[in-house]
């Protein structure tokens, strides 16, 4: 029997894994912590953060106007 059916789960990523996805460093991810940009859940001694969190900021940010202005030079 599954106590915890898996649609009812969060999925928990890692520093290491957000820094690979959002193809940007660790300190960097360290840094968005600090400034509130990002929850950390701490288990332990270990930090994590649920997918759908970084799913909705990442819908919420818009580009910058500087990659922008690189697309326009290609």
């Amino acid at each position: 029997m599954n106590v915890f059916p898996e649609e009812n789960q969060e999925t928990l990523i890692s520093r290491k894994e957000l820094s690979q996805y959002l193809k940007v460093s660790i300190p960097t991810i360290h840094a968005w912590d600090k400034k509130g940009i990002l929850k950390p859940i701490k288990i332990g001694t270990r930090i994590r953060y649920l997918k759908s969190d970084v799913e909705k900021i990442l819908n919420q940010v818009k580009p910058s106007k500087a990659i922008n202005d690189d697309e326009d030079r290609i």
